[in-house]
């Protein structure tokens, strides 16, 4: 589903969905919507990107990109395995071989640039 970063077309500042292309689960106008209809009520939190929902428990599972594709890549696709092998993917998000190596960039990448941009906004 198209977003876009518009903090002037979205109701708290972020994420909306594009008019072509509406949030075809919540029929949320922008992740603010979303967040709103996970919790319950008033989010007050910070709306962030990527953001995975069960639907059928109307629940956030996680906001966090690593997690999220870990999550993934561990689930259940039965349209991903390969015909010669039931048991092995085709698409691996996070191959076991590569495992220690991604955590230690995402590991880098989180520390020293993301939340190092974070507390910047706060200093």
């Amino acid at each position: 589903v198209p977003m876009t970063d518009d903090a002037e077309r979205a109701s708290r500042g972020g994420w909306v969905f594009e008019s072509s292309s509406p949030d075809p689960v919540f029929g949320a106008r922008d992740l603010r919507e979303v967040y709103d209809f996970v919790a319950g009520g008033a989010y007050r939190g910070r709306c962030t990107a990527p953001l995975l929902v069960d639907t059928h428990k109307k629940r956030a599972v996680s906001n966090e990109s690593a997690d999220i594709a870990r999550m993934l890549n561990d689930a259940e696709w039965p349209l991903l395995s390969s015909a010669s092998d039931a048991n092995e993917k085709s698409v691996q998000l996070r191959p076991a071989s590569l495992a220690a190596t991604i955590d230690e960039t995402n590991d880098f990448v989180y520390s020293k640039l993301n939340n190092a941009v974070y507390r910047c906004g706060f200093a």
